[in-house]
């Protein structure tokens, strides 16, 4: 076998894993957020790609194509969210604004979210304390979390301080 097949074979299974990862994460959303009462679930839970599924927007020129957007707007979505959602770790929008999501954001979040850009959770019901992780989400231009249950301002001043690029914040 050579060099250049051993590769492809490399990328493919890196590609479908990574894919499978972000799936995997979706669904343990649809999980836990009661996903069965949506108002909308256009594709969701079925066998067809993820970028396919309503309210997920993928990469055209990347291979593999990875979850860019992610908005569940007004949605019905009612639980918490899932950690497993650090996986879409490529995302540069992601709105889970104006349903009943309720519980801590997950810390693992924040860690992966580095290339995001806008960071929507405002009108739910989540609370406790901001994780430091969101610290790494340098690119932010927007940070929407307002209208929540939040109790923690020292680290969300010692978050948005490393977050240079912000040019709205709804807290």
């Amino acid at each position: 076998m050579s060099i250049a097949s051993i590769l492809f074979m490399w990328l493919l299974q890196l590609t479908s894993s990574q894919t499978t990862t972000e799936r995997n994460a979706l669904l343990d959303l649809y999980g836990q957020a009661n996903g069965l009462n949506w108002r909308r679930t256009d594709n969701w839970n079925t066998t067809k790609s993820i970028c396919t599924w309503y309210g997920v927007t993928c990469s055209n020129t990347t291979a593999p194509r990875r979850i860019l957007q992610f908005s569940l707007y007004d949605n019905l979505l009612e639980g918490t969210i899932p950690s497993t959602l650090s996986a879409l770790d490529a995302v540069e929008y992601f709105a889970l604004s104006t349903n009943k999501l309720h519980g801590s954001i997950p810390t693992s979040l924040g860690l992966t979210f580095t290339k995001c850009q806008y960071f929507d959770l405002r009108y739910n019901f989540l609370n406790g304390t901001f994780p430091m992780g969101f610290s790494k989400m340098t690119k932010l231009t927007h940070f929407v979390v307002s209208n929540n249950e939040f109790t923690d301002s020292i680290n969300l001043s010692k978050i948005i301080g490393n977050m240079k690029q912000l040019m709205y914040v709804d807290v």
